[in-house]
């Protein structure tokens, strides 16, 4: 019963790699948990006969996919970031993939 309570420091975040790109888990349960709601509402529109067609229905979920990754990533820097007050003062930051910030806080 142990094991359930330090199954975070036993869980690694990676589930695959392909060649030098890292597949996390939570990127496959996205991808999973959107294809599954975009099958879902395809099935939903054809059996309800719902009055639009399935090229908007997948132009919607374009930009839901969109608003989920960016919301996703505010959410993460607003709660989770230990550097919320760089990103509120420079918000362009805040989807720089190529920006690893490392910021030095001396006290004295």
């Amino acid at each position: 019963m142990l094991f359930w309570n330090e199954i975070y420091s036993h869980f690694d975040p990676v589930a695959f790699k392909v060649g030098g790109f890292a597949v996390h888990w939570y990127g496959l349960m996205y991808m999973l948990a959107l294809l599954g709601a975009l099958y879902t509402a395809k099935w939903y529109v054809k059996r309800e006969n719902v009055g639009f067609s399935n090229q908007i229905l997948e132009s919607y979920f374009i930009w839901i996919e969109i608003g989920i990754v960016l919301g996703a990533r505010i959410g993460y820097i607003l709660f989770y970031d230990p550097h919320v007050e760089y990103y509120l003062t420079h918000p362009w930051q805040m989807f720089n993939p190529f920006m690893m910030v490392r910021l030095w806080v001396f006290e004295g």
